[in-house]
């Protein structure tokens, strides 16, 4: 993805994010456009191709996702016209983050070594909320390869409390001693 496509997914993001504000639907198309996303997700490929007519792109999209809003509907018929589909999974993640911003929320991915017990994650969560200052929603993924701990990403900011984490922070105070 180059530069100017990352700008323009930005752009249409912030139009789409504006336009359903204005009659206090931001949630709901923030929430069907990342549905349609995933309902088109294996077929980005066809959609992408420009061979195939506009209308047959635009009939494809209402067959994988039929309970669409007019506004997220129009948008991503918008995006088919305008030969610009190919930006859909850049500009579903702009518009959560815009929504996400607007509304406080920071998204936190936190991988575990194993399965978090809800008491767990939700001291976790408390405890992220009071550093960071905004709402968390936090998206649990388990990796067998950590040892034990968990690791927490809140964009680009990395809190590892894994033991490897640990360990890396050990060593490289005992060699710095040296």
């Amino acid at each position: 993805m180059n530069t100017s496509d990352r700008t323009l997914s930005r752009r249409y993001a912030a139009a789409l994010y504006l336009s359903a504000a204005e009659s206090g639907w931001q949630d709901k198309v923030r929430s069907e456009l990342s549905e349609a996303y995933k309902s088109l997700s294996g077929q980005l490929h066809i959609l992408k191709n420009p061979t195939i007519a506009p209308k047959e792109l635009k009939a494809l999209v209402a067959k994988a996702a039929p309970n669409l809003s007019p506004k997220t509907r129009h948008f991503l018929e918008l995006l088919i016209d305008k030969k610009r589909i190919n930006l859909l999974p850049i500009i579903v993640g702009d518009v959560t983050r815009i929504s996400d911003e607007k509304a406080g929320r920071v998204r936190a991915q936190v991988k575990s070594a194993a399965e978090l017990s809800p008491q767990e994650l939700e001291q976790l969560v408390v405890k992220l909320k009071k550093f960071s200052g905004k709402d968390v929603v936090a998206e649990t993924k388990v990796d067998p390869e950590l040892l034990g701990g968990v690791v927490v990403r809140m964009g680009d900011l990395v809190l590892d409390g894994s033991i490897q984490g640990k360990l890396r922070n050990l060593a490289s105070a005992l060699t710095e001693e040296r």
